[in-house]
């Protein structure tokens, strides 16, 4: 799978935030995507979708995917009955993903394809997110444990998955103007 020069990432994405300040982020990206490489044009616009805030709205399986990772009863409960709002957006050459819930909220900042320390559950977790064909793809690793969260785009909603060993969890987000 092609993945831009980091350069190349970060000159763009700081070129995109310069434009976000003086354009608006949509026509920021239209003009970075009309003047682009191609390759480029590709990685910008495909994050973009990503870009705003995501509340869930159907979840599948998320239970028994919190069991199989070692979550107490509790958590898995509490986790299962909060509606949290994902936001995502860019900070320079970052991308962040902050997760608020009515009890509690999470924030991670990073570069896409550099490993870091992840801070959306309780356990120590070390992460790396990729795109990959359109889809924001995230290792997420403790404990000699891996789970894969994969972030897509589907008729205008944000569909993730989640998977551990062999269970599978789907959660369905709708974009919303702002998060509350």
């Amino acid at each position: 799978m092609w993945s831009p020069p980091t350069s190349l990432c970060i000159n763009n994405l700081d070129h995109l935030y310069k434009l976000h300040r003086r354009a608006g982020p949509e026509r920021a990206v239209k003009l970075l995507c009309q003047t682009g490489q191609k390759q480029t044009q590709n990685y910008i616009c495909k994050m973009e979708a990503f870009f705003g805030n995501w509340k869930l709205v159907s979840s599948e399986n998320f239970e028994e995917y919190m069991r199989a990772k070692g979550f107490v009863e509790e958590e898995v409960e509490v986790g299962n009955i909060v509606t949290p709002v994902t936001s995502i957006y860019q900070d320079g050459e970052k991308v962040v993903i902050k997760l608020k819930t009515s009890i509690s909220s999470s924030e991670n900042s990073f570069v896409l394809g550099e490993e870091f320390d992840d801070n959306m559950i309780s356990k120590p977790t070390r992460s790396v997110v990729n795109l990959e064909g359109g889809k924001l793809v995230q290792t997420w690793k403790w404990d000699d444990k891996t789970s894969i969260l994969t972030r897509e785009i589907q008729d205008g909603k944000m569909i993730l998955t989640l998977s551990y060993d062999d269970t599978v969890a789907v959660r369905t987000y709708e974009k919303i103007s702002e998060a509350d």
